[in-house]
């Protein structure tokens, strides 16, 4: 279930309307919202992820929705667990799953950060799968790799190509 933030409409989100550009002839009209809120939550009715974004298209033919310049926050238990920015985000509609490109920065649970240029959110599995380098810090140590699984439920981060760890001396 996915909900468009009710304090997004009251906050003027209907000013911030734009109509998209006219549909050519194979192209289905589409909708666009500025500085909208999408929420998913689970069965129970709890948030999964918080998605805000600077503008987000709906295409309803292509069954996808496209946000730019996202903020997306993963939670456990009503605490967020994992947040991320990206340029850009699409959202498959029917299953549920994120598609986040270009510079995407993430800071998690325990002062865990990583770096990537794209990532998809496996929305039935729960986990975040990247395919390209990965800088990865955590404390004082850092990792570098090719290829990625975290899971922000569990916290587990899995490097699975071309691994470098650093590992650095604490503070005494």
């Amino acid at each position: 279930m996915i909900l468009l933030s009710l304090g997004a409409l009251a906050g003027g989100l209907l000013a911030g309307l734009r109509p998209a550009p006219p549909p050519t002839s194979s192209e289905e009209p589409r909708v666009e919202i500025s500085a909208p809120t999408l929420t998913k939550f689970d069965e129970a009715g709890r948030r999964l992820w918080e998605l805000r974004a600077r503008a987000i298209s709906l295409d309803q033919q292509a069954e996808r929705t496209l946000a730019e310049d996202v903020r997306i926050a993963f939670f456990r238990d009503e605490r967020v667990t994992l947040e991320l920015t990206a340029p850009r985000l699409l959202l498959f509609n029917e299953s549920g799953d994120l598609e986040l490109e270009g510079g995407i920065s993430a800071q998690g649970e325990g002062g865990l950060r990583f770096w990537t240029e794209r990532m998809r959110w496996d929305a039935r599995e729960a986990v975040l799968r990247g395919d390209l380098e990965v800088e990865v810090e955590k404390e004082e140590n850092r990792l570098s790799g090719r290829g990625f699984e975290y899971s922000p439920q569990e916290g587990r981060f899995v490097v699975e190509e071309e691994a470098h760890l650093i590992l650095l001396p604490g503070e005494e």
